[in-house]
């Protein structure tokens, strides 16, 4: 009897402990953003935040608003992932970008508004969009922020888009 719950207390305790590491843990949200399109004419397009490499913050896809649709009642954290399902061929979002830089003392936060990305998606592909930072003389002669997109099959950098330099 003891024994047993020795064991569930410890249990609870390494379960306590631990509970709080959770939000370290990265989620995948999937967004379907035209049901109506067939399966094989989608592309599916994966947008990887990351905090020191960049934290995508959706407004519009094609024009329309996908606020609501990306984040109803959900709490996506910096480092979580998102995947849109989205019909192959042209198409565009528009977000709002955070890169953080952080040492011991201080967090920089860079941030860009406004981005307009646009590609032309080919049907049954992947697609990875991340963000990247290039310090320049390291660091001395500034920061250059960009946006890659690559092909998943391929893993080579398909686009890149320069959004901004400090």
């Amino acid at each position: 009897m003891i024994k047993t719950l020795f064991r569930f207390v410890l249990l609870l305790s390494i379960t306590a402990l631990f509970s709080s590491c959770i939000f370290l843990i990265p989620f995948t949200y999937k967004v379907n953003l035209d049901q109506q399109n067939p399966v094989d004419q989608n592309a599916t397009v994966t947008f990887k935040n990351n905090t020191e490499k960049g934290e995508f913050q959706f407004k519009e896809w094609n024009g329309m608003d996908i606020k609501n649709t990306v984040y109803k009642k959900r709490m996506i954290k910096s480092n979580d992932i998102i995947k849109f399902i989205v019909p192959a061929g042209s198409n565009s979002f528009a977000f709002d970008i955070l890169y953080r830089i952080s040492n011991n003392q201080q967090t920089t936060v860079y941030s860009y508004k406004n981005i307009d990305l646009r590609y032309d998606f080919e049907p049954g592909k992947k697609y990875t969009i991340k963000g990247r930072m290039k310090f320049l003389a390291l660091g001395f002669k500034g920061i250059e922020f960009y946006i890659s997109l690559y092909d998943n099959s391929k893993r080579v950098a398909l686009k890149e888009w320069m959004i901004g330099k400090t």
